[in-house]
């Protein structure tokens, strides 16, 4: 690809004027060229491959298949994808967890267009490109959740939170998912915290997000 061929991209955002900005913003880079949309991940990898696209721009937050369970999907099935993850997410553990899974590259919704444009060339380059310098960190055994295992004994809103949050949904999306009030979602993370031992609010995102993944396995 030379510097004048800008890439066959596909941009998978589930709010329409978010994806209106967004094409906009990654088009004036003069690196992409949008030629697929999505509003859910569900139609991703065959708009992957129907449009010959060489990069996909995801959403982690989507309805029915979010961008972090796209991810392994999409990696299996066409593994000289490029995929780079525009969200508004920047918790540590949701980058970490993007490139662990496959990305090549995170960068935040909000982030200054010099920035967008280096990730966009480090990622078609074939490089990685993590917020701050974040790069996968080696793995660590993860807290075991299982259906024997803590995540059993909680409470059906709990465990309905838990999903939420491995789906890679923000407090203020799984309040509005849910119809409650953002301080009652926070309490609901609080307790989780403290029904399944953990210290801090990214070693909750991390136990949800290994829990999905782990669930998503047995399934298969």
């Amino acid at each position: 690809m030379t510097p004048t061929t800008p890439a066959r991209a596909l941009l998978a955002d589930d709010h329409a004027l978010v994806r209106a900005g967004l094409r906009q913003l990654l088009e004036q880079t003069g690196q992409v060229t949008i030629v697929a949309e999505a509003d859910d991940g569900l139609p991703v990898p065959d708009l992957v491959a129907a449009h010959q696209v060489a990069l996909a721009v995801l959403d982690i937050s989507m309805p029915h298949l979010s961008g972090l369970d796209l991810l392994p999907i999409l990696r299996r099935r066409f593994p000289d994808l490029k995929i780079m993850m525009l969200s508004m997410h920047t918790d540590a553990e949701y980058v970490r967890e993007a490139l662990r899974r496959g990305a090549n590259g995170f960068v935040a919704k909000d982030t200054r267009p010099e920035t967008l444009r280096l990730a966009l060339a480090q990622v078609l380059e074939g490089q990685t490109y993590g917020m701050d310098g974040l790069r996968p960190p080696p793995r660590t055994p993860a807290p075991a959740a299982t259906s024997a295992g803590p995540v059993a004994a909680l409470p059906p809103r709990q465990r309905q939170l838990l999903d939420l949050l491995g789906q890679g949904h923000s407090t203020r999306e799984i309040a509005l998912l849910l119809g409650v009030g953002v301080k009652t979602v926070e309490t609901h993370r609080a307790r989780l915290i403290q029904a399944l031992k953990l210290r801090h609010g990214n070693d909750l995102l991390r136990f949800a997000m290994q829990h999905r993944a782990e669930q998503g396995a047995a399934g298969h």
